[in-house]
C-alpha cells in the first residue's frame, strides 16, 4: 500500500521548515570558516604582538583545520538540504 500523500507532504513540510531555520546558522558557520582560514594565512608581520604571533605560529595548522572542517560541513549541509 503506498504511503498517504498527506503524510508525505507533512514530512516534506517539516524538513523544509528545518532547512529554512538552519540557513542563518549555516551562513554564520561559513563566515566563521572564512575567518579561521584568513587568520591561519596571516603572515608573521601582520601581528605586531609577539605573544599573538607565537600563538598563531604554534597553532596555525589547527586553526586552518578548523576552518576547513567548518567549510566542508557547510558545503555538505547545503548539498544535502
Amino acid at each position: 500500500m503506498p504511503p498517504s500523500p498527506r503524510l508525505h507532504g507533512l514530512l516534506g513540510s517539516s524538513v523544509a521548515k528545518t532547512v529554512r531555520a538552519l540557513r542563518p546558522l549555516l551562513v554564520a558557520l561559513l563566515a566563521l570558516a572564512i575567518l579561521l582560514l584568513g587568520v591561519a594565512s596571516l603572515p608573521r608581520e601582520a601581528l605586531p604582538d609577539p605573544r599573538m604571533n607565537d600563538l598563531l605560529s604554534r597553532h596555525r595548522i589547527e586553526v586552518a583545520g578548523l576552518g576547513v572542517a567548518a567549510l566542508v560541513g557547510v558545503g555538505l549541509a547545503f548539498l544535502l538540504s
